[in-house]
């Protein structure tokens, strides 16, 4: 089960616990953009780069530009992305931290208030981001489960 933590309109948080190595949880987070999907991580579609920006192509959700931001394998890594032709994005932080019997990945979305959205719009963001990243988490970990 995720864990969600009421942000505000700038910060999405979730975490879910993993039952994997750091290392193993790592080889799929440092792969820019691997949270661009419908729901099911697509591996022949995820950059292999942890440094510099990739453009992420997926065929139904579009293309994306992934910066990677700052990278301390296997315990923390951050992106900034964006859509191909936007000007603006959001921080996607990703937390591996130990637990017993495996890690808790925790991600950080933010800079929503950033984002040229009027008030509705940026509240309906959250909230997509929001149930969107639990979705993600949970195919991190079945992803995993079966790397």
């Amino acid at each position: 089960m995720t864990t969600e933590t009421d942000t505000g309109l700038d910060r999405v948080e979730r975490s879910l616990p993993i039952d994997a190595s750091a290392e193993d949880v790592w080889e799929l987070v440092c792969r820019p953009g691997w949270w661009i999907n419908d729901g099911d991580i697509e591996p022949d579609l995820m950059p292999v780069a942890t440094s510099g920006v990739q453009l992420v192509r997926h065929p139904q959700q579009g293309n994306f530009e992934v910066h990677t931001l700052h990278a301390d394998p296997p315990r923390y890594l951050s992106y900034r992305w964006l859509n191909e032709n936007a000007t603006e994005g959001t921080t996607v932080e990703f937390f591996l931290e130990d637990r017993a019997g495996g890690i808790t990945l925790r991600v950080v979305e933010s800079g929503f208030e950033t984002l040229a959205l009027t008030a509705a719009e940026r509240e309906n963001t959250v909230a997509e981001h929001q149930e969107g990243w639990g979705i993600e988490l949970l195919a991190a970990r079945t992803f995993v489960a079966g790397a």
